[in-house]
């Protein structure tokens, strides 16, 4: 197994819709030999023109949902939505399998902490 060492993960380039799919590009790693999981952070949003059932693709490689099945755009989170992917990679099989998908608030709530003065705790 090969690990990969970025603190951000891979970030998408571009987006793009058409009637048969969504289709994410990347400048990393198209072809070096990985297998292990990545981070995805697919920056741009879903185009709105775009339906819930088209199939995604990262590049030329078919994203699987979790169940191995093609993953779709609402496996993403849906139309207009940015997302982090976690997904397992196998580049000599040509696997690419959704494990989790993330979607950021719009904002973040601020909390506060504050001491609890009679048990000395936080």
């Amino acid at each position: 197994m090969f690990i990969l060492d970025r603190t951000r993960g891979i970030e998408s380039r571009s987006v793009s819709a058409t009637t048969t799919n969504v289709t994410y590009t990347f400048d990393a790693f198209r072809n070096n030999a990985f297998t292990g999981l990545l981070l995805v952070d697919l920056q741009q949003p879903i185009p709105t023109t775009a339906t819930e059932t088209l199939p995604v693709l990262f590049g030329s490689v078919q994203l699987l949902n979790s169940a191995g099945g093609q993953a779709t755009v609402a496996d993403l989170g849906g139309v207009g939505t940015a997302s982090l992917v976690l997904a397992y990679y196998n580049s000599r099989s040509g696997r690419l399998q959704l494990v989790g998908t993330y979607e950021a608030p719009a904002a973040v709530a601020t909390a506060s902490v504050t001491e609890n003065s009679t048990s000395g705790s936080f």
